[in-house]
């Protein structure tokens, strides 16, 4: 085997290693966001429904809509210059396959957890009966 046959799986795997890189760094940041809608905080500040909601849908949303975007286009590259260069179409179609099984996995937990900010925030601007009230 030789340099060159070396070269193209090496450049793979270093993209495969930087893409993920950058997704972990990316759901951090998601997750900090998340932390701060739900109020989830060391310091003890609290935002208002009206501020959670404004992060949810103008910071969480985007960031999310940009990972998959980003997770759909990478799988799809990867996917495309394995299969056209690569002698190992199984092995090629198994990973891509299993790109895909995480853009899937990865928009169903980022749906859920946006219903689950989305009924939280709801929740806490319902109001609330005085203490005492509605007790038998």
């Amino acid at each position: 085997m030789s340099f060159e046959d070396i070269g193209l799986p090496a450049a793979v795997a270093a993209g495969v290693w930087g893409a993920f890189s950058e997704v972990m760094k990316i759901a951090e940041i998601l997750n900090g966001r998340r932390d701060l809608v739900l109020n989830i905080q060391a310091d003890g500040e609290r935002l208002t429904p009206e501020q959670r909601d404004i992060l949810l849908k103008n910071d969480w949303l985007p960031t999310w809509i940009g990972l998959e975007v980003f997770l759909v286009i990478f799988t799809l590259a990867f996917g495309y210059v394995c299969y056209t260069v690569n002698e190992a179409r199984i092995l090629t179609g198994l990973a891509t396959a299993l790109g895909i099984f995480a853009i899937g996995v990865q928009i169903w937990a980022g749906w859920t957890e946006y219903w689950k900010m989305r009924q939280f925030i709801d929740s806490e601007r319902k109001p609330k009966p005085p203490e005492g009230e509605g007790l038998p």
